[in-house]
Formats: structure tokens, sequence, C-alpha cells
């Protein structure tokens, strides 16, 4: 696994706990080898879940702001939030082109947030 996106989670979560200090971060998840639902084959990274952080409409802005800096000084596109999954999750995905790594971050009752590396 690439140090480089182990920093960008820590990063990530680094980011989120400054603007919701009450998140309360598990250890990331060793990576693994999945089909995704689209067919594609990825190696997940750094999946990790956080809790104790009941987002409002309002604090989605600061987190996705939040997040933003970390994606652009790590070469992503910054990213708007938006409520894209089936399970009512606020959504933040960023792919970036150089090596086609995915940065998705997800919360509902929890955050969860991890990097896909193609497989």
């Amino acid at each position: 696994m690439s140090d480089e996106h182990r920093v960008l989670v820590a990063e990530a979560r680094r980011a989120l706990a400054a603007v919701r200090p009450q998140i309360s971060w598990q250890d990331p998840r060793p990576a693994v080898r999945l089909t995704l639902p689209d067919g594609r084959d990825v190696v997940r990274l750094e999946e990790t879940w956080g809790t104790g952080v009941p987002l409002r409409a309002a604090d989605e802005q600061e987190c996705v702001d939040a997040l933003n800096t970390v994606l652009a000084e790590h070469g992503f596109p910054e990213q708007s939030v938006s409520g894209g999954s089936d399970s009512g999750d606020l959504v933040v995905t960023s792919v970036r082109r150089r090596d086609g790594a995915r940065f998705e971050w997800r919360a509902k009752g929890r955050v969860r947030l991890w990097v896909d590396l193609p497989g």
C-alpha cells in the first residue's frame, strides 16, 4: 500500500476532526481486494469509521470544505456533497486522474472514508 494514500486518509481524518472534534475514529482496516457493484476490481485502502457526529445541513459544507483542502493538496479534484447513495448517505467522491485513485467519504449516522485503487 502506498504511504501517500495512508497520509491522505490520516489528513482527511484530522481535517474532519478539526471541524467535528466529537468524531471518535476506529483504526483503519487492512487493505482488501474487492469487486464493486459496477464490476470494477479495486484494492480498498485505509477504510475507517468515525462515530459520534450527527450531521445537520449546516455541518455538511464545513466537512466538505475541510475535505476539499486535503483533496487539493493530494492532486484530487475538489467536490461538493451529494445525497447520491441509495441508503441516504451524504457522499463526497473524488477520482485522481494520474493513478485512478478514488477517495470516498460517506456520512449518515456515522462517518466512513477510504481510498480505492484500481486492482
